[in-house]
């Protein structure tokens, strides 16, 4: 499904951002989204573009230019999964949750089982540490078995295509985005959420949007979405203090930084896409925007513009002839992993890396922490404003199967609510759910 409501653009506003100012500006977009003539909800279901596959609509329009060691990506077999369970204890007791709604959810006691992959809150230090305790306050008669299979997305949609084909798999479980759910929406494997969607209020708690770009061709809503994401430049704290440098806010600073970078050892721009190689094409969606700019970006999108267009040509052939021949960006990207990039970060081997607000939520993957600021990316040519190519990232969906439907929309209400975005923002991780009752708190 194609989106036209992920693409939207950030301007005038400071090139140096900290964590908590780029919240405020995401949600500056998404406050007014329903509104705008971005707006638009016609699917596509030939191109796949959400967070991993493009944040801004490229698909590979300008494929002479694409760096050859893409080659093979969708080749590469799975060699891994990584899979972690922890249970609870049911508590056998039944509450009314008290909500304004056409009706009132009665959820029985039960177990939900819960596969993920690389959400923003998604790991099981998260989820034990914070959101189940929270969780288990407001439904102790819910239990919840989870299976976390780390940020390898093409090993997880493996074991959960598998599952779900056989009749069997989580209750509730993530995906990589609304076009990617089309495909479990179209094979029967999700549960229509229609009727459940007033008696939890989401038809006054969430932007229209993030549901309807999880609408079915039976015109039915199949999930929700997650974290409103954007593309940005995060610099690495203590290369640039020890170096004694300071943020780019030109193309040609930051090219400038690159070469001073490799001089000293650095990797200029790091970045790890082994475990998710359609993640590549985010730089595209980056490049695009910086060098082309949104305008053209929207009119391409929406059939004004060719994707040939010689501004969008000259945007892709400026990343690989000055990024990628100049080795600003390591060429072992296709081979690493997410882990492995962020190990690269932490050891302070790296300087940058333009990736999306995601990044926020994996410092801690590693040890010690990486200590990173953001930014938007540099406009990479004259008359070109700053902008954050943004969209909606991972969708919430619940199993056809699922026997207990009530108690799977109280987890995602919950999991996507105030209460774990508040506490997640707090701690730097960019849990910024497009719901109208989800505020950024003064101590993020």
């Amino acid at each position: 499904m194609l989106s036209i409501s992920s693409i939207f653009a950030l301007s005038k506003v400071d090139p140096y951002s900290s964590f908590k100012i780029l919240l405020n500006k995401l949600k500056e977009k998404w406050l007014n989204i329903d509104q705008e003539k971005s707006c638009m909800m016609k699917s596509n279901e030939e191109k796949k573009i959400d967070r991993r596959a493009l944040l801004s609509g490229i698909a590979g329009a300008v494929g002479g230019l694409i760096v050859s060691a893409a080659v093979g990506w969708f080749a590469k077999p799975v060699t891994q999964i990584v899979k972690t369970v922890t249970a609870t204890t049911t508590l056998e007791k039944t509450v009314t949750v008290e909500r304004t709604a056409t009706a009132t959810p009665v959820i029985k006691p039960t177990t939900l089982n819960f596969w993920y992959a690389a959400t923003e809150v998604g790991s099981p230090e998260y989820l034990d540490e914070f959101i189940l305790p929270e969780f288990y306050k407001k439904y102790p008669q819910i239990t919840v078995v989870h299976s976390y299979y780390g940020s390898s997305y093409e090993a997880y949609e493996t074991a959960l295509k598998a599952a779900l084909s056989a009749g069997s798999g989580p209750d509730v479980f993530n995906t990589p985005g609304p076009t990617f759910t089309m495909d479990y929406i179209k094979a029967g494997w999700l549960l229509p959420i229609d009727e459940y969607i007033s008696m939890f209020n989401w038809d006054k708690k969430w932007r229209k949007f993030a549901l309807r770009v999880h609408e079915g061709p039976d015109g039915k809503i199949y999930g929700c979405s997650g974290v409103f994401e954007g593309m940005v430049l995060y610099i690495n704290k203590p290369v640039f203090k020890k170096e004694g440098w300071s943020p780019p806010k030109t193309y040609a600073e930051l090219l400038e930084l690159c070469e001073k970078a490799k001089k000293k050892g650095y990797i200029p721009i790091v970045m790890g896409y082994s475990d998710w190689p359609p993640g590549w094409e985010h730089q595209y969606s980056a490049a695009l925007e910086a060098a082309a700019g949104h305008d053209k970006v929207y009119e391409a999108l929406t059939h004004k513009r060719s994707f040939d267009d010689k501004s969008f040509v000259d945007a892709i052939a400026m990343f690989k002839e000055d990024l990628w021949d100049n080795e600003y960006i390591n060429h072992d990207a296709f081979t690493i992993g997410y882990v492995d990039f962020c190990s690269r970060l932490s050891q302070q081997k790296a300087a940058m890396t333009i990736m999306g607000t995601w990044v926020s939520a994996t410092r801690e993957l590693v040890s010690p922490p990486y200590d990173v600021d953001v930014m938007q990316i540099p406009p990479w040519k004259k008359g070109v404003k700053a902008t954050i190519a943004a969209g909606v990232g991972d969708s919430f969906v619940i199993n056809a199967k699922c026997k207990n439907p009530e108690a799977a929309m109280a987890f995602w209400d919950f999991y996507t609510g105030p209460e774990v975005a508040a506490w997640a923002m707090r701690r730097g991780i960019n849990q910024f759910i497009p719901r109208n009752d989800i505020t950024i708190p003064e101590d993020a």
